[in-house]
Order: structure tokens, then C-alpha cells, then sequence
């Protein structure tokens, strides 16, 4: 399942940043890396598995600290927490509003037509 975390930041920050995500349930079982910069935003994109899941679903609140590492060894390290009081009860709704299609890949060569079966071939020419 998918998860992203995106900020605003200071444009002319320097230093990488690293996000991990726990659950109050399973404090053994987290998320996170990397996360991107875009201009003033960067985000933090990737899957939790289904126990991650049921781990969020089992709790109270879901853990969040990103550390942005300094040019000077230095670690600026921020938490936050995320309130999941009632995510239990609207879960089913939830997953149904964001389910991931995934479409076929794209053939970069042209569709073939196939023959219908059902066509009466044409007579013979007489001689």
C-alpha cells in the first residue's frame, strides 16, 4: 500500500532528509528512507506491506520523525505524531476511494485487428 509524506521546506536548505514512520501497535515495524526535493516541497513516497497496515489499524497513533542531516555531522531532528482515532471504523471506505488501478502496459507497436471467426469466407472464383 502506498504512503507519502510531503512538506514545504526552506528552498535554500542544505542537507538530506530521512523520514521513519511507526504505529503505537508494532513500534518494531517501520516505514521510511529518503525523501526528494522538489523546488520548495519534498516528499517522502513509498509501500507499507499488509502487517504495517494492520499495525496503523491497531493504534492510536502513528509516529513520524524526519531528520535532516547537516553539512557540519550535525542531525536537525523533527517528530510529529498523526491522531488515527477512527481510521479503524472508516477504513473500508477509505480503501475503496483510493484503490490503485493498475493499467496494462502500453505496447509501443500498433494493434493488430484480430479475424472474426464468425465471417462467411468469400466464394471462389469461378472458372
Amino acid at each position: 500500500m502506498p504512503l507519502t509524506f510531503a512538506g514545504e521546506i526552506d528552498e535554500t536548505a542544505v542537507g538530506k532528509s530521512t523520514i521513519l514512520v511507526t504505529a503505537d501497535a508494532a513500534p518494531d515495524k517501520t516505514a521510511g528512507g529518503s525523501a526528494l526535493r522538489a523546488g520548495k516541497y519534498e516528499v517522502w513516497r513509498g509501500s507499507i506491506d499488509p502487517e504495517m497496515v494492520k499495525a496503523i489499524l491497531a493504534s492510536r497513533s502513528l509516529h513520524v520523525r524526519e531528520t535532516m542531516l547537516l553539512p557540519d555531522d550535525e542531525a536537525d531532528i523533527t517528530k510529529f505524531d498523526i491522531d488515527l482515532t477512527g481510521l479503524t471504523s472508516v477504513w473500508p471506505q477509505l480503501a475503496t476511494s483510493c484503490a490503485v488501478t493498475t493499467p496494462a502496459p502500453k505496447s509501443p507497436w500498433p494493434a493488430i485487428q484480430q479475424p472474426n471467426a464468425s465471417v462467411t469466407p468469400p466464394a471462389a472464383p469461378s472458372p
